[in-house]
């Protein structure tokens, strides 16, 4: 399912040649990038042997699922009168009716990650470190651009379509032969589209024997259906903005309060820079579960220097992102082997304000950490986030910001790139803006943030990529958005 979906596009006149690592073999290359980039497989070979019997299984697994989902009307329904305390006991329900026990995901090495902005920046990060360093990974994210399969990685990868379909009829049937008459509500009937997949993640983790799981939340935290982790080796929070606020509460402290809450006993958390109402929440959670906190430190300019680092997803806000992934992946890695933390993380208790939170800095890095082949911060690709494309005559923006604050992020990056590339461009250059926006968000406040950009005319479109049902496939449906938000 895609997410609000911004993509910021400029067309230069008279431009000829191919701008590129590669000529693009499929009109699905555009929200990925070129072949070489590792960690990360072109779409238009995702899409070929359309004939074969394990295409034929992974359509119908995709069909499947989309079953899963839930209506919008269903979901407001929901939202109005469901316990959301009664989530994560469901999850515990659906992940043993599926085979599972909670020793067996306890066997996980998971890193999970919250916040509102940068968790698939941060945890693509902390996936090309740790693999980087001769460990196999895993990694489950939210959305997919394309297919649905792009949710679960392995060694940053996304699963084969046969393996896909092969785990997802495995979890599928016994899900769905133990369904008892109590009903989704108390998990007796089957999981929701994002819990099935985040239970389809464990398993094939599990299965798949990978070193590190890199789970990243779908909407909070608290209440998440990824919190069901009893023994993280470490977690993490990004930057905080005002998104899902009908979910999750209209101020930046009620948010901060559900990001934290997959903070665990005796485990440590990182977390980046907040506002001040902020912190002093995260450092009361800390307080309440009884997990060492720290703050980590971006990335100098000096440091950035020293090493020549020049990260492989473009943004200011990346050196943000990408100094939380490297905490996360030392913290992993002192921890991993661990039953009890190390005494290197400070008492909470002994915290008596935000200030007081020890800092993290970053000023030494490994070689792998920044430039392994093909690995690290310099290698890293994170497709549809400040993602540049270039054709003959054609430059494509890419971003998925959706809150006020990204957008603001988004709107200088693409003015800073475009500005630098016109200079470089004879002949007229137009700047044309393509935007798509699900239906609970601010639209007008978001387009406002954009006006700074100068666009010679926009194109609005669509949730759903056609009316007629043969041009939808199944990962790119989406029930969740009324007809009246499309």
């Amino acid at each position: 399912m895609l997410r609000s979906f911004c993509a910021l596009s400029r067309s230069v006149a008279g431009r000829s040649g191919c701008r590129g690592n590669s000529k693009p073999k499929s009109k699905d290359q555009l929200c990925w990038p070129s072949a070489g980039h590792a960690g990360f497989t072109d779409p238009s070979k995702m899409s070929q042997q359309r004939c074969s019997s394990g295409d034929h299984d992974y359509e119908n697994a995709v069909k499947q699922l989309y079953r899963l989902q839930s209506n919008a009307e269903a979901i407001m329904k929901a939202r109005q009168q469901k316990d959301k305390t009664l989530n994560i006991p469901n999850m515990v329900k659906y992940l043993q009716r599926s085979g599972l026990s909670m020793e067996d995901v306890d066997k996980l090495g998971v890193i999970h990650v919250s916040g509102t902005k940068g968790k698939g920046s941060t945890c693509a990060f902390c996936e090309r470190i740790i693999h980087a360093h001769g460990y196999k990974t895993g990694l489950f994210s939210s959305p997919h651009l394309i297919e649905v399969r792009e949710r679960i990685r392995i060694n940053g990868r996304p699963i084969e379509k046969q393996i896909f379909s092969n785990y997802f009829w495995k979890v599928y049937n016994r899900l769905n032969l133990s369904q008892t008459s109590g009903g989704p509500e108390d998990g007796c009937g089957m999981p929701a589209y994002f819990a099935f997949l985040t239970i389809l993640s464990v398993h094939i983790f599990l299965s798949e024997g990978v070193d590190v799981a890199i789970m990243e939340v779908g909407i909070g935290g608290q209440y998440d259906s990824t919190n069901f982790f009893r023994t993280p080796v470490v977690c993490g929070m990004t930057s905080l903005g005002l998104d899902h606020t009908a979910m999750l509460g209209n101020t930046i402290d009620k948010i901060a309060w559900n990001k934290a809450g997959i903070f665990k006993r005796g485990r440590p958390a990182v977390t980046v820079e907040h506002k001040p109402e902020a912190m002093s929440v995260v450092l009361d959670r800390a307080k309440e579960i009884q997990s060492p906190v720290c703050v980590s430190t971006p990335l100098s300019r000096a440091t950035l220097a020293r090493y020549n680092i020049q990260l492989g997803i473009a943004g200011e806000k990346q050196v943000e992102n990408a100094s939380l992934a490297v905490q996360l992946f030392r913290a992993w890695e002192k921890e991993r082997s661990r039953d009890t933390i190390s005494d290197d993380w400070s008492n909470p208790n002994d915290i008596q304000s935000p200030d007081e939170i020890p800092r993290l800095e970053s000023a030494e890095l490994d070689e792998p950490t920044v430039k392994g082949i093909g690995e690290g911060l310099c290698s890293c690709v994170w497709p549809g986030r400040a993602q540049t494309i270039r054709r003959p005559a054609l430059t494509y923006y890419l971003d998925g910001a959706h809150t006020l604050e990204s957008i603001e992020v988004c709107s200088s990056w693409f003015k800073k790139e475009a500005d630098r590339e016109v200079s470089s461009v004879k002949g007229r250059v137009a700047r044309i803006l393509i935007f798509n926006i699900t239906g609970d968000r601010d639209a007008e406040a978001l387009l406002s943030c954009l006006q700074e950009c100068d666009f010679d005319a926009a194109v609005f479109c669509t949730n759903q990529v056609s009316v007629l049902d043969s041009y939808n496939k199944a990962d790119q449906l989406n029930k969740t958005i009324s007809s009246q938000a499309m």
